[in-house]
């Protein structure tokens, strides 16, 4: 998977987490709970099989997390 597509779900899950908790709750806790969607999400992706990807033999894994 590239790290665009691991980017953009993990903004997309960072919004829908920020549209749909309910106003109640201050900026700082709808922000941890969009990183920790973001988070999940990213574990998702990583579960799905995927080739890793390298640069000049160099596996790129540690740049993941």
């Amino acid at each position: 998977m590239t790290a665009s597509t691991h980017l953009a779900v993990g903004a997309a899950s960072v919004l829908f987490v920020q549209r749909h908790v309910p106003a109640k709750y201050g900026m700082g806790e709808r922000y941890y709970l969009g990183f920790g969607a973001a988070i999940v999400s990213h574990m998702i992706l990583d579960s799905i099989s995927h080739p890793e990807y390298s640069l000049k033999g160099q596996v790129l894994m540690f740049w993941i997390m």
